[in-house]
């Protein structure tokens, strides 16, 4: 059988949840399985690097999803992460699977979803009221997050790990992370001093070697780099201090590693949501929410996506930008790098010895599918 796997290229998280399950897939030693990942820009790299699908196709599927729609055809069955595009131009009577880690975000059912012939929802942010919308229109499975749960190392190195891993979406253009990066790194760099042995900043390739230019020369120790899933883990496992945006995957790694969180300026609109969440919902201090700077900067919960992003970006371009902002961001990154006073595990009551969420698509894709 041949899968095909497509993803949105809106950071890692996407791709990440793809490679999670072909690996779960790849663990079941099936016969006759054939996987493809179909993709462009930071997605197609990672999915290369993690070397997990046995062909890969290079293609913008974000920008020409009409051509991803004909590229996925001939497969017998297509796994699809967030690419809502793709879903929605879907006609083949051949079964397409979704996954859709952001059900919390959306303000309506999103066009298309009928067409999936199962629609897998992670319940991280969840809602029990958005459960019920989805399972009056789609074949739904509500699934535990997509993830593994890593064993915590019995110590810990002085090192602070810098994660701007997800620094790409197909509204923003390339500019505006670079420009967050630079700014942001080097508040980091500055208001760190010489706590850590070692700070890293982990990112794509083109962003690390931009960053290792313009950070240097610096009396600090630091690196910049792209890591393989399995070597980013490892250096989260390791470090005292992780300084993120507020995404999911890499948060609740970190949750179970018993990482320290800092959460980092949002470069998106689900993260400038969950932000706010976390600091005002869920009272956890060490996270920037863009209404700290200004009332104002607080988003409506129901704007569709890319107007989202794109209001996220002009707030976020006002921050790094006008001295004022920046002055309160040199502080607020400061704050990051304090001890927390409060587990995030523990707030956001994160159960971590469940099923991976990877494990039910699979088994469910085997009984339905693959059998």
């Amino acid at each position: 059988m041949k899968i095909g796997f497509v993803t949105t290229s809106f950071g890692f998280g996407p791709v990440a949840k793809a490679v999670y399950v072909a690996l779960a897939l790849q663990a079941r030693h099936l016969s006759e399985v054939h996987l493809t990942f179909i993709g462009q820009g930071i997605a197609y790299e990672y999915a290369q690097s993690n070397d997990c699908f046995d062909t890969l196709v290079e293609h913008n599927v974000d920008h020409d999803p009409d051509m991803a729609v004909t590229l996925l055809e001939p497969y017998d069955l297509i796994i699809n992460v967030m690419n809502l595009d793709v879903l929605a131009r879907w006609t083949s009577p051949k079964p397409m699977i979704m996954i859709d880690s952001l059900g919390w975000l959306w303000h309506s059912i999103p066009d298309g979803t009928e067409k999936a012939a199962l629609y897998f929802l992670q319940d991280y942010l969840l809602p029990a009221e958005r459960i019920e919308a989805f399972h009056r229109v789609t074949n739904t499975r509500v699934i535990p997050p997509i993830m593994d749960w890593p064993t915590v190392p019995t110590s810990k190195e002085n090192v602070l790990l810098v994660n701007f891993s997800g620094s790409d979406n197909p509204f923003v253009q390339s500019t505006f992370f670079t420009d967050y990066a630079e700014v942001v790194g080097k508040i980091i760099l500055e208001a760190a001093g010489t706590r850590f042995d070692h700070i890293y900043f982990a990112t794509n390739r083109q962003l690390a070697a931009h960053l290792e230019r313009v950070l240097s020369p610096s009396q600090l120790s630091f690196s910049c780099g792209y890591y393989s899933h399995e070597a980013f883990l490892d250096l989260l496992g390791r470090c005292r201090l992780l300084l993120t945006t507020p995404g999911i995957t890499t948060t609740l790694e970190a949750m179970a590693l018993r990482v320290d969180i800092g959460f980092l300026l949002p470069q998106n609109y689900s993260q400038a949501l969950m932000a706010e969440s976390y600091f005002h919902q869920h009272h956890y201090a060490k996270c920037i929410a863009l209404s700290r700077f200004d009332a104002m900067f607080a988003l409506d919960s129901s704007l569709p996506e890319e107007i989202g992003v794109q209001r996220v970006q002009g707030i976020v371009e006002v921050i790094l930008n006008q001295t004022t902002h920046r002055i309160m961001l040199t502080h607020l990154v400061t704050q990051l790098l304090e001890e927390s006073e409060r587990n995030l595990a523990e707030i956001m009551q994160i159960d971590m010895h469940k099923e991976v969420g990877q494990q039910i698509i699979v088994n469910e894709l085997v009984t339905t599918f693959l059998t």
